[in-house]
Formats: structure tokens, C-alpha cells, sequence
């Protein structure tokens, strides 16, 4: 069931539902819902169970609320030492640096090797070079691609720590349009019982 809200308190509807299928619904006024619920106790507690469980979760949801920076910094206090050396070879791969220290290795390795052919250690088409280049482009890949299962484990935290304060900002949301309901139903009551030429001069 939804829609009990209104029927409890009075107050304008806050529940939204879309059929998936075909559907027959079955609808209460406040008065009728008063009276069914005074001939059937047993359904009026399994409303109350219901309701009790809809706060229950959306309190635990609002409770368990916390910022995404320090949840992200207990991971990595939590991180094994093989998680932060992939985090810290990840990183400094990723330098500017670690591009320059490569290209400067590699110019003076060919470099020489191609200009001292007699005394070439590792001579045209540098084999050695290649082989030690594979090596490391393999470990590197497997330290950036634990580094990146973390970084897909910490933005996924951190989506749903963000669905949890939308959640709560979208209740806060709710609760002022109901009040802004609940005031504007008081300002059209008082109105009413205004003359109409007062009322006039007052909207003026």
C-alpha cells in the first residue's frame, strides 16, 4: 500500500506509483480508512509494521551518512602494503617525470649504442633494451590495473555516500513543501473569513 500519509495526517499526498503491469487499485477515503481500520485492528497493526520498518530503513540511510573523504582515507589506512605499493608505482607513473627519466634513458641508451658500434653492449635493434621495456610495461600494467580497482572501489563509496545525501536533501525537501502546503492552507482559511473589500486592500 502507499499513500498513507494523507489518510493518517490530513496532509496533501507524498507517494508516487507507476504501474509495470496491468493493475486493479483499491482506493480509501479518510473517513473509510478510519473506519476499516477501527473494524479490522489486525490491519491497522500491519500498517503500523509497515510504517515502522519505512522509518527504520530511512533512518539507518540517514544515520549511516558520512563524508566521502574520510571514508575514502579509511581505505587507505585499511590498504594492504601490496594495495599501496600499487597505489604509489601507479602514481608515479603517471608523473611527468617518470615520462622524462624514460625518454632520457632510452636517448642515451640508443644513443650510445648507435654511435659506439665496436664496443656496443647492446647493439641495432637494441634487444636488450626491448626486452627490458617489456618486462617493465607488464608489471606496470598490473600494478595500474590493482591501483584502478581501487580507484573504481573508492568512487563507488564515494557514489554512495552521495545517494545518501541526496536521499536526506531530498526529505528535507518533502518537509518544506509540506509546510509551505500546511501555510498556504492557513493564509486561504484566514482569507475566507476577511470581507472582500479588506481582503482587497490587503492583497493591494
Amino acid at each position: 500500500f502507499f499513500g498513507e500519509l494523507s489518510l493518517l495526517d490530513g496532509g496533501p499526498r507524498t507517494a508516487t506509483a507507476r504501474a509495470l503491469d496491468a493493475s486493479s487499485v483499491l482506493v480509501l477515503a479518510r473517513d473509510e480508512f478510519v473506519e476499516f481500520l477501527r473494524g479490522h485492528p489486525k490491519a491497522a497493526m500491519a500498517s503500523l509494521c509497515v510504517l515502522g520498518q519505512r522509518q527504520r530503513e530511512m533512518l539507518d540511510r540517514l544515520r549511516g551518512i558520512r563524508n566521502s573523504n574520510e571514508a575514502i582515507d579509511q581505505m587507505a589506512q585499511s590498504a594492504t602494503i601490496w594495495q599501496k605499493v600499487a597505489d604509489k608505482i601507479a602514481e608515479v607513473s603517471a608523473s611527468q617525470g617518470f615520462v622524462m627519466l624514460h625518454l632520457i634513458w632510452f636517448g642515451l641508451w640508443m644513443g650510445y649504442n648507435a654511435i659506439k658500434k665496436d664496443s656496443a653492449f647492446d647493439a641495432y635493434p637494441f634487444g636488450l633494451l626491448t626486452m627490458i621495456v617489456s618486462l617493465e610495461a607488464i608489471f606496470l600494467s598490473i600494478f595500474v590495473l590493482v591501483s584502478a580497482n581501487r580507484a573504481g572501489e573508492k568512487d563507488r563509496v564515494r557514489a554512495d555516500l552521495d545517494y545518501q545525501v541526496n536521499l536526506k536533501a531530498h526529505a528535507e525537501v518533502m518537509s518544506l513543501h509540506r509546510k509551505i502546503d500546511r501555510l498556504e492552507s492557513a493564509i486561504k482559511g484566514d482569507s475566507t473569513d476577511v470581507p472582500p473589500a479588506r481582503a482587497v486592500a490587503g492583497r493591494e
